[in-house]
């Protein structure tokens, strides 16, 4: 919580799970209208950070 922003949503949240639910849900919504990359398209990180 170092960040004004980040402090302002966490508060946010824990007083109020439904928006966090809410918030929640959306994203999970975005988040499957992306195209999986597989095959030769795809990359498998075993460490996120590094790109091989």
């Amino acid at each position: 919580m170092a960040g004004v922003e980040t402090r302002i949503w966490v508060r946010a949240y824990a007083s109020d799970i439904s928006l966090f639910l809410r918030d929640y849900v959306l994203a999970m919504m975005k988040l499957s209208n992306l195209r999986v990359l597989t095959g030769s398209t795809g990359q498998v990180r075993l460490h996120c950070s590094k790109v091989v």
